[in-house]
């Protein structure tokens, strides 16, 4: 940082004059394109539109609208607002605007980034639909420094978007790696003893709809207190991970009348209807009610729980879960068909080497406190720490309109 303080101090020590996106850029909209058309007309040259997934990328066609370096920016929707660098041959639809710069003095990608902070607070989120239309964006202001600063700027926040992406690359490399070795290390073995889930537990149950229904529904409140414990559903659990600060609690006056669904010691849960193949295990000190359409098989103890969880998480153990669905009104397991899956033990010592590997995956891929989604979250805190403190400029009192 030493660098662009010195450049700042030697070039534009007083601050620096704004200029608002309509004095900098051409602003321009895309064309209506159908995916029947983009299905029709497929090519090599992609085709933008609101979306933010895929770098915005609606599909692919074989002829393109602009060639070279431009921003595109969402107009509408939820993600109105979003700012893009593009550069290269590709087309816009109607709901994407085009930023060309036609002042000479801004650099694209140091406007890329100005924008990304710049550009939120002129989004209009009224009427139920965000937008940010062109004769809006046109207004938004920014800060124009020497040209020397804006390229200083930009190799500074290149250099923590290359890392940023090199760890989210690092991260999808290593969570095939791990799902390959799951699959390797579990596959069953000679020698490996063969048992039912129910052989393994000392109760497979559920909840049952007229319980729900009558005694634990009206009862469920949305505050946490010393009273309550936490209602764990579908989406609050997975593999080692349960959330306890989920949307409801039950008392605890009622949740100790259905003692068979309230967790106190280790238990592997499964999804039976809906999230079909959603395993967690859960093994920690606290207590927790379970909601329904979740299978509760309480532990017996002479074997690694987490070995039962990794392998129900593996090919084999998902093909069961899998071949078990019964079609109705919607998808689910029944609790019967839970206590016959087909659950393989090595001995107790092979058990615990081949959980050590994989909680070392685990911790790798899947920690927010030590793994690589802790390393990406702080470098996004480093990239936005740094950005709006590269763009906390002077401004000198000289506008261009």
């Amino acid at each position: 940082m030493s660098k662009i303080n010195d450049l700042i101090q030697s070039l534009c020590p007083n601050g620096v004059i704004y200029k608002t996106v309509g004095a900098i850029c051409r602003i321009s909209r895309g064309i209506v394109m159908s995916k029947d058309f983009i299905r029709d007309n497929a090519g090599d040259y992609p085709v933008y539109s609101s979306q933010t997934e895929n770098n915005g990328e609606l599909g692919r066609i074989n002829t393109f609208m602009f060639n070279g370096e431009y921003l595109t920016w969402t107009t509408d929707g939820a993600n109105a607002g979003s700012v893009f660098y593009r550069n290269g041959k590709f087309s816009v639809t109607n709901v994407c605007g085009l930023l060309q710069i036609v002042d000479k003095t801004v650099n694209v990608r140091f406007l890329y980034y100005a924008l990304q902070s710049a550009a939120k607070p002129y989004v209009n989120r009224g009427m139920g639909n965000a937008k940010l239309m062109s004769n809006v964006m046109a207004t938004v202001p920014v800060p124009v420094p020497p040209i020397e600063v804006q390229l200083e700027i930009v190799r500074i926040l290149d250099a923590f978007s290359d890392l940023s992406s090199y760890l989210a690359d690092e991260l999808s490399c290593r969570i095939i790696q791990y799902s390959i070795y799951k699959d390797v290390l579990l596959e069953p073995k000679e020698g490996w003893n063969k048992y039912c889930l129910d052989d393994l537990c000392e109760l497979i149950t559920k909840q049952t709809g007229f319980d729900y229904a009558e005694t634990i529904k009206p009862s469920l409140v949305q505050t946490a207190s010393a009273d309550t414990y936490s209602f764990i559903q579908n989406k609050d659990f997975s593999g080692l991970h349960i959330n306890f600060d989920t949307d409801y609690y039950v008392p605890k006056t009622i949740a100790h009348k259905f003692p068979k669904i309230l967790l106190d010691k280790p238990c592997i849960l499964v999804s039976i209807s809906g999230k079909i193949g959603n395993v967690g295990l859960f093994d920690c000190d606290k207590t927790a009610f379970i909601g329904g359409a979740i299978g509760i098989c309480r532990l017996k103890t002479f074997f690694n729980p987490k070995f039962v969880l990794f392998f129900m998480q593996s090919k084999f153990g998902q093909s069961q879960l899998v071949k078990s669905v019964k079609a109705a009104s919607h998808l689910n397991i029944t609790i019967e068909d839970l206590r016959k899956m087909v659950i393989y033990l090595p001995d107790l010592k092979t058990q615990n080497e081949i959980v050590d590997t994989l909680l070392s995956f685990e911790t790798y891929c899947n920690s927010e406190k030590y793994g690589l989604p802790a390393e990406i979250k702080i470098r996004q805190k480093q990239y936005e720490y740094y950005k709006e403190k590269l763009f906390s400029f002077k401004e000198l009192k000289q506008w261009v309109i």
